[in-house]
This record gives structure tokens, sequence and C-alpha cells, in this order.
């Protein structure tokens, strides 16, 4: 018996390991790309959150100071009554007050409790060594003083109300309201920052979802393995006995069970992808 035989199933094997080859190496590539996708929107959209945080924080910063300039210009008559305050309680100690007893004194117990929130209680905090330095000025051009046993006695006269009218219509009202209204654009632009923000977020999740739970595909290694057993018995082993077909012929049925195997598991796994392919 001749080597026709083997080179006939050689090149047999050789056709449908290059189909399986082929198909194998698209699915690896499909998946590999799939998953760098995956990886490069999650980059992506991490660097999109980064930058809106950071526009998020310039717009946050804005609304800050637009809040604190208007509280520093309303914290006049603040201002003084805790010089009115500072002046009673200098009277019995020679120590400054620490501001924050004063800060809780305003938004608790006194009459400006509701003007008091975050800006103008960081205006006053900015603005406390200076009330204090004046309080100290005024109380050595002073003959007289006053009794008083506790920073938090209230018989200190505040402004009259046409100081405070007079405060008021100092301030520039038509720029305020034009920074009124530059203040609803910029609270405007800030939600509409957070809502992007949210909505990638939410893609980010899924993103990471998919990619923690990303697996290769159930039968793939099924094929990796009939693929080299194939390739094994239908390629290799044929061409290393065809350099002594007379020592390997007597071999021949088992060559060709194992041929047989390699060839029925070959077409068994592109007839499983194929399936699945179609499945919903």
């Amino acid at each position: 018996m001749d080597s026709s035989w083997l080179y006939t199933m050689i090149e047999a094997s050789a056709t449908f390991v290059a189909i399986t080859s082929g198909f194998l190496t698209t699915k690896v590539i499909s998946i590999a790309s799939e998953r760098g996708g995956l990886k490069n929107n999650i980059k992506l959209l991490e660097s999109e959150i980064l930058e809106s945080n950071e526009i998020i924080k310039e717009i946050e910063k804005e609304i800050y100071d637009i809040n604190y300039r208007w509280a520093s210009e309303d914290s006049y008559h603040i201002k003084n009554y805790i010089k009115s305050l500072l002046e009673i309680y200098f009277e019995n100690y020679d120590d400054k007050p620490d501001i924050d007893i004063i800060i809780t004194f305003l938004n608790e117990k006194s009459k400006y409790k509701d003007e008091m929130d975050i800006y103008m209680e960081d205006v006053l905090r900015d603005e406390y060594d200076e009330i204090w330095q004046q309080v100290l000025k005024e109380k050595e051009k002073k003959e007289e003083k006053k009794k008083q046993k506790s920073i938090f006695v209230l018989k200190t006269e505040p402004l009259t109300e046409n100081t405070y009218a007079i405060f008021k219509i100092d301030s520039n009202h038509s720029e305020k309201k034009i920074q009124q209204e530059r203040l609803s654009e910029i609270i405007l632009r800030k939600e509409g920052e957070e809502s992007l923000n949210k909505k990638r977020e939410a893609r980010l999740i899924i993103f990471k979802d998919r990619l923690s739970l990303f697996i290769l595909p159930k039968f793939i290694w099924f094929g990796f393995g009939s693929l080299v057993f194939y390739a094994g018995v239908g390629v290799i082993f044929p061409l290393l006995a065809s350099y002594n077909v007379d020592k390997w012929i007597k071999y021949a049925p088992l060559f060709m069970i194992l041929f047989i195997m390699g060839l029925i598991s070959n077409i068994g796994y592109l007839f499983i992808e194929i399936i699945n392919s179609f499945k919903e």
C-alpha cells in the first residue's frame, strides 16, 4: 500500500484545521475587540466624569463667590451688632471671645438668626479680627465704660431702622438684580452638569458590570481542544508517518479512526457555534 492515503488524510485534515483555525481566530479577535471597547468606554466615561466634576467645582466656587459678596454687602448691621456685643464683653474681660461662640449665639438666640447662613458665617469669620481691632480702638477713646457680666446680655442698642434703611438704599440694587439672574444661570449650568454626570455614572456602572461578567464563550475551549486534537491526528502524525509508510501501515485503521474522531469533533464544534449564533 502506497502513501497516497496519508497525503489525502493530511490534505483533508489541513483543510478542516484551516477552517476551524480561521473561525476561532475571528472569534477571539471579536472577543478581544469587544472587551477592548468596554475598557475604552470605561476610561472615556471616567475621564468625562472627572472633567465634569472639575467644572462643577468651578461653578460651585462661582456660586459661593457671588453669595459671599452678597453676604458681605448685607453684613453691615450684623457686624455692628457684634461690635456692640464685644464692647460689653470687653468691659469685663480682656481676652477675645471665640468667633464660633458668637456665630452660635447669632444662629440660635439673636434677632438676626434668619439672616445667618454659611456665607454670612464665612464673612463674619473672615472679618472678625478687623471688628475686634475696631472695638479696641473705640475702647481707647471712651472715657466711661458700662459694666456688663456676659456677652449674652442683650441691652445693647442695635442699629436704628433708619440706619439700616440707608444702608439698603446705598446698595446697588440694579447690579444685584443682574447678579441674581447670572446666579440663576450658573445654578442651571451646575444642575445640567450634575444631571449629565449621573447619566455617565449609570453608564459607567453598566460597562463595569459587563466587563466584570465578561467570560469566553461557553464552547470555545472545546473548539481549541478539537482543533489541537485534529491537527495532531490528522496532520502532524500522518505527516511524520509518511516518511516511513511501511512501518506505520499496520496502524492505518487507527489513523482512520482518529482522523474520523477529529473530523467529527471539528464539525461538531462548528455546528454548535452556528446553532448558538442564531439563538435569541
